[in-house]
This record gives C-alpha cells, structure tokens and sequence, in this order.
C-alpha cells in the first residue's frame, strides 16, 4: 500500500520546546516560593497537560486547580513562543516537502492554544491538520486519524502510548474528537 500521509510529532520533533517548558515551570512555580527541578521536568515530559498539572499541584503543594496550572503554564511557553519560536533545523522544509506528496498532520500532546500558535507563526495551518493527542493512546489511532503509515515521535511517547492503561477510554473519547475536527482544504 502506498504512503498517504506522513504525521510529525510537534514537541520534540519539530519544536525543540523542553526548554520552553521548563523556563515556564520554573517561572510558574517560583511565583509561589517553591523549586522546580530538572528531575521534576523529568518526571512530567511526554505526559498530558493534565498528567503533569497533577503532579505540579501534589509535589509543588499548590493550591490551584488543574485548569488553572495548565492556563498559566501554558501562556507563559506562548509568550516565549512568541518571542522565538525554537524550530529545529529543517522543520519547515521537511513539512513543506512531506505535503507536497502526501497528506501531512501534525500531531500533539500540547495544549491547543500552543499547537494553534506553532502552526500559525510557521504557516503549516496552510498544509497540514492537526491531531490532538492529548486523548490517544494508541498509535493505531494516531495512524487512522491521518490515513498514514509513518509517524515521526519520540520513542518514549511510542511506549507510553502503546502501553497506556487508559487506552479504551481514550480511544473513545479521541474518535468522538476525531468526528469534530475539520480538515483543511
């Protein structure tokens, strides 16, 4: 079967955004007297907003509610983003090129507002789609969404997807997304 579409994984992959959030952790919690630490950022890279606002709001004993942390961590990585957004090399071109043969998604576990913002300042809302992945588990999901056969993501997302108790639960909810999202023309 030939290749209809490529997915590329945005954090990571084509946005080297670690650093990002890790600066936006730091800020965030340090408003509040406490420490963000490289093992801290360790313990929640590749989870979902919420997993690692969870684990923000019990280890940093903050008193905040889940969507209170994602807002305010997230907004500070897009004002980073929006004062330099850290692509790594060849990103637009790989995009651009992979697009002008197949179907090309852009997949993600962010926040949509950060998704939204990378594939406006880089002009790929023009070529590609989005897929939030904040609810898949399974890379066969991931895969159906685009009708593709290749997708690009780190490996330790790979395992975790395929591994993830939560599978069923997400599938479900990620094909009830999945029926909602428009494709671009």
């Amino acid at each position: 079967m030939p290749i209809q579409a490529v997915i590329f994984d945005m954090d990571g992959v084509l946005v080297d955004s670690e650093a990002c959030w890790f600066r936006a952790a730091v800020n965030f919690v340090s408003e509040s007297g406490k420490t963000w630490t490289e093992n801290d950022h360790h313990a929640c890279m590749g989870n979902a907003p919420e997993e690692w606002a969870r684990y923000m709001r019990e280890h940093m004993k903050l008193h905040l509610s889940l969507e209170d942390i994602v807002a305010k961590v997230t907004k500070n990585v897009q004002a980073q983003y929006q004062q330099y957004l850290p692509l790594l090399p060849g990103t637009i071109q790989a995009l651009h090129a992979a697009a002008s043969a197949y179907g090309v998604a852009l997949a993600s576990g962010s926040p949509v507002e950060l998704i939204d913002q990378v594939m406006n300042l880089t002009g790929l809302n023009k070529v590609s789609r989005t897929i939030d992945c904040r609810r898949c588990r399974h890379l066969l999901l991931i895969t159906f969404a685009a009708g593709c056969h290749i997708v690009t993501m780190p490996e330790k997302i790979l395992h975790g997807m395929l591994g993830h108790p939560l599978t069923d639960l997400g599938s479900r909810k990620f094909m009830e997304d999945w029926r909602t999202v428009p494709c671009p023309s």
